[in-house]
């Protein structure tokens, strides 16, 4: 496996939930993602072998991202990259308890309706 270098883990991620929040110059309740915790992360390219044997599946038009191990992440939560939020479609966690184990999220980006 590709040793992880620091510096290349050089973006932001929040991980919350999608909750409703009192507009206060409406008075409606809007949807509102509220982060939790937030920690470094790092875009993971992928191959185009990989690309090309996820086009036409339900992972199609998602995005990877690396964090360094960390158990209070879940396909439950939601989470907002770049301005963007998501689903977590598959988290793939390094659970072996070494140093530098890091998880692999598939994300795909939260369509609203309406």
């Amino acid at each position: 496996m590709k040793k992880l270098l620091f510096s290349e883990f050089n973006q932001r991620i929040k991980f919350g939930d999608v909750k409703y929040v009192r507009n206060p110059n409406t008075g409606d309740n809007d949807e509102t993602f509220v982060p939790d915790f937030e920690i470094w992360c790092k875009p993971q390219k992928r191959t185009a072998n990989q690309s090309y044997s996820i086009y036409g599946t339900d992972l199609e038009g998602t995005i990877v991202v690396v964090i360094r191990h960390d158990d209070r992440v879940s396909t439950k939560l939601k989470a907002e990259y770049k301005g963007q939020t998501y689903d977590i479609v598959i988290n793939n966690p390094d659970e072996t308890g070494a140093y530098m184990a890091y998880d692999y999220l598939t994300l795909r980006q939260v369509k609203k309706v309406g």
